[in-house]
């Protein structure tokens, strides 16, 4: 209860009044309350409604209106009795206004208390230019209950507001001419602030003012001279973690009939690679099941990898290669590992929901591609991203090892494609060759961890008269091996050298799934791979498709080649794959787990680990601030300067 221990002050807007009921209310349990109107129109309005206990006051103009009021606070303020400021078209309770003295009760500087509002005053809902008009109190609910009950370093530039009577009594009369006192309130302030005193929002307070149309954005600050540290703390306050969170939460929880996502592919090379299939292939499902799960998408993409890959030609509406400043979206999903700071960064300020796709951990565990920040990349990663998918079971348990707090974090295994017949493509006629001797296809990169060179040498000087044909680069000429560079060919040549060859070695040491293995299957050939917990989870989930061959020593892999060889020709004829998985999982049902573990995430709306990823970004950019101080002092002498100027 209030009990009388606090006046309200409605300033003058032609033609808006305070409705009848809550002035009544209003009556009955502050000690005044008085309503300036700007004509002698809307004051009999107000006498008509018969609102006893509420004084009218009539004033024409900004000179006058402001010493009419200082007239009016003089014997409040006198008395100790806090006063409350605000505009006639807010709506609000008792609970409201007792919300608003408690928090400016939990500290003696807290000289203001400011509510939230849905438009205007100085710590409205951080809405969006153009966002459809709210109908009721009641839409702001569930994003208020995420926030605090109060928190302090609010900045007052506009009613409404609660203020303390004894800085009202210390910081002097009110100095202004606007009807809606921002420019007096903000001088108050001001002068209050230099002093130690400051404001406080209260979360549980809302002050709503009907609407029509859409929002047009927040309320200004007033055009004050000799005021540069109000409009700096504006500017501050702006970028504090928890502003950004609000805009996030607020986006998020606003009355809109789709969800936003954005899927950062911006690591999508303009060329082909592992990295490339699998994204691509990704693309066509999500857009198709986005909308069952309430799901607009978005990509973000470079242009040049959007039109080599011909993005632009097929999806151009839903590609986006610079986002405008302001972005927001429900949820930003990369469709790759983070390889950057930035790149946590720039998905921490978009999105209250942050997704990673992980596929493997090899630029950690080999410290010869190591960079030297990725450590911390994924540090920050596993202790602040909302969820993870993993393109296979075996590197989900790698990550988790090497970084256990992704052990706890929500995650969903979103295999590659492991349905041989989604690789498949068939011959053409204009693809058709003249019939070739039987070679081996050896497939990796440059990379020591894929094992090709190694294995080349080995096989090209066992069998002499083979030929092998090496999609990657080793870096050495051998007469019976023809290398053609990773990335290079097209599709429809990739293809060819895989429909053609007799069989797949695949030698690599260390993947997150290996693709090859699949597109080996679905043209019916075997694969002699090295043998791993990887390749034994491909076999297991593509049974009872066969015809992966595992090796551990050389001995091994020349025998399996042997055993190819010998049977070379009939190989080599088998192009398709007879056999399906038992239970076959598509690039559909991969896009169906990632979009599945992100509705998830939405629907639980949780802020604290994106409010941990935003103050970890706050807090460096603030060591950069001051390590900025320590070459120039200049950013600690201006509060001075406005100080002396006054």
């Amino acid at each position: 209860m209030l009990n009388n221990e606090f006046a309200v002050v409605f300033t003058p807007d032609e033609g808006r009044l305070p409705q009848s009921a809550q002035l009544k209310r209003l009556a009955g349990s502050a000690s005044r309350v008085l309503v300036f109107v700007a004509s002698a129109a809307d004051a009999q309005t107000l006498r008509d409604l018969d609102a006893s206990r509420v004084e009218i006051v009539a004033v024409e103009d900004g000179g006058g209106w402001i010493g009419a009021l200082n007239r009016a606070l003089y014997p409040l303020v006198r008395s100790h009795t806090d006063i409350l400021f605000v505009a006639p078209q807010y709506e609000f309770d008792e609970a409201a206004v007792v919300a608003l003295r408690d928090a400016m009760r939990a500290d003696p500087l807290y000289g203001f208390a400011l509510p939230r509002t849905n438009t205007g005053g100085s710590a409205s809902v951080p809405r969006m230019p153009g966002d459809e008009p709210v109908s009721s109190a009641r839409d702001f609910d569930a994003f208020l209950e995420h926030l605090p009950e109060y928190a302090g370093g609010g900045i007052v530039h506009a009613a409404p507001v609660l203020v303390r009577a004894s800085v009202l009594d210390t910081f002097g009369r009110l100095e202004g001419e606007s009807f809606d006192l921002s420019d007096a309130l903000a001088r108050l302030f001001i002068r209050a602030n230099r002093r130690g005193h400051s404001a406080v929002v209260s979360h549980r307070a809302l002050f709503f003012a009907p609407e029509s149309r859409a929002y047009e954005g927040p309320a200004a600050a007033p055009v004050i001279a000799r005021a540069s540290d109000l409009y700096r703390a504006i500017e501050r306050r702006a970028a504090l973690p928890d502003q950004v969170i609000e805009k996030l939460l607020w986006y998020r929880l606003k009355p809109k009939a789709l969800r936003y996502v954005l899927f950062d592919i911006r690591n999508l090379a303009p060329g082909f690679n592992g990295t490339a299939q699998h994204i691509l292939s990704l693309i066509p499902p999500l857009l198709e099941l986005a909308g069952m799960f309430g799901i607009a998408p978005s990509f973000w993409v470079a242009q040049k990898s959007a039109e080599f890959h011909g993005l632009d030609q097929a999806m151009r509406e839903r590609l986006i290669y610079e986002l405008p400043d302001g972005s927001i979206f429900d949820a930003c999903i990369r469709l790759s590992q983070p390889w950057s700071f930035s790149e946590l960064r720039d998905q921490a300020r978009l999105a209250l929901v942050n997704m990673y796709l992980i596929m493997d951990a090899i630029a950690w565990d080999c410290h010869y591609i190591r960079m030297p920040h990725i450590d911390g990349v994924w540090r920050t990663a596993a202790a602040t991203a909302d969820g993870f998918v993993y393109n296979s079971g075996y590197t989900q348990r790698a990550f988790a090892q090497r970084f256990p707090q992704a052990a706890s974090v929500p995650s969903a295994v979103s295999w590659c494609s492991l349905d041989p017949a989604e690789y498949f493509v068939a011959e053409s006629g204009e693809q058709s060759q003249p019939a070739q001797a039987p070679y081996v296809l050896i497939v990796g990169n440059h990379y020591y961890h894929k094992g090709l060179y190694e294995v080349v040498h080995v096989l090209a000087a066992s069998f002499p008269e083979t030929r092998f044909k090496v999609l990657g680069e080793i870096g050495e000429q051998y007469p019976n091996v023809e290398q053609h560079p990773s990335g290079m060919l097209s599709h429809e040549d990739v293809d060819r050298l895989f429909r053609d060859c007799a069989c797949l070695v695949f030698p690599s040491h260390y993947e997150g799934f290996g693709l090859p293995i699949l597109k080996a299957l679905a043209f019916g050939k075997q694969i002699i791979a090295r043998s791993s917990t990887l390749l034994d989870e491909i076999g297991a989930r593509v049974s009872p498709v066969e015809g992966i061959v595992p090796f551990e020593t050389r001995s091994e892999l020349l025998n399996a080649v042997a055993q190819v060889l010998g049977d070379a020709a009939r190989l080599t004829a088998r192009r398709t794959q007879p056999l399906a998985p038992a239970q076959p999982y598509g690039w559909r049902a991969a896009a169906q787990d990632i979009l599945t573990l992100a509705s998830r995430l939405i629907d639980d709306v949780a802020t604290e680990r994106c409010l941990d990823r935003l103050e970890f970004f706050y807090r460096s950019e603030q060591f950069d601030v001051e390590r900025v101080g320590w070459t120039n002092a200049d950013q600690n002498k201006i509060i001075f300067e406005v100080e002396l100027e006054e």
